[in-house]
């Protein structure tokens, strides 16, 4: 038995990365049974079943402050959970952004020690991005890889050349979650229009 939790958010772009994180653990593990959580549920009275299973993954780690119990809820006490806890897709984001933000960027004591204590777990954490592999490196934590996004990956397309469609006849676009990127969204949208009007 694996855990996977599913953040509490229901946009497109979390659904995928949960819906993609399970279909690997099933093809790499065999038909596991799967337990799933969200992130913001309190799993104290479930410790006893989790601690049975082999992993505790977190598709969409998103790092946001405050961090533990706000963002991750879990339980109050995490070194409770006794098995390994696996980000996937780990992210942080810092307004604006920039180089300097990253360098100067500094994370909440209880956050870097829950992020610490995480890191101690596992042979490698995957981030969604390189901003997020150099602020996790600027606070002593080393044991990264960068692997995008978990969503990206499709198990049944490992090993295969890129095939692109012939002909696009339809696109999705989702919102962007704040504010700020809507200028940016527009910009997006009125380009794709002029490379596909057709669609």
């Amino acid at each position: 038995m694996y855990v996977i939790t599913t953040p509490p958010t229901k946009n497109v772009g979390d659904h995928l990365i949960t819906r993609s994180a399970k279909n690997i653990i099933k093809k790499v593990k065999g038909d596991v049974e799967i337990l799933e959580y969200s992130m913001q549920d309190d799993l104290t009275d479930k410790l006893e079943k989790i601690n049975k299973c082999k992993a505790f993954i977190i598709p969409s780690f998103a790092i946001r402050e405050p961090f533990h119990p706000e963002t991750f809820r879990f339980v109050p006490d995490m070194t409770k959970i006794k098995i390994p806890i696996y980000p996937l897709g780990m992210t942080w984001k810092g307004f604006p952004g920039d180089h300097e933000t990253v360098r100067t960027f500094r994370f909440q004591n209880e956050t870097l020690q829950f992020l610490k204590y995480i890191s101690k777990q596992v042979p490698k954490i995957l981030c969604r991005d390189h901003l997020t592999c150099q602020v996790l490196k600027n606070h002593g934590i080393s044991n990264l890889v960068m692997g995008g996004d978990p969503a990206w990956y499709d198990y049944e397309s490992f090993g295969k050349p890129m095939k692109r469609s012939k002909k696009i006849e339809t696109l999705v676009f989702t919102t962007p979650h704040a504010g700020w990127f809507n200028e940016q969204a527009k910009k997006i949208l009125e380009m794709l229009s002029d490379l596909l009007p057709n669609a």
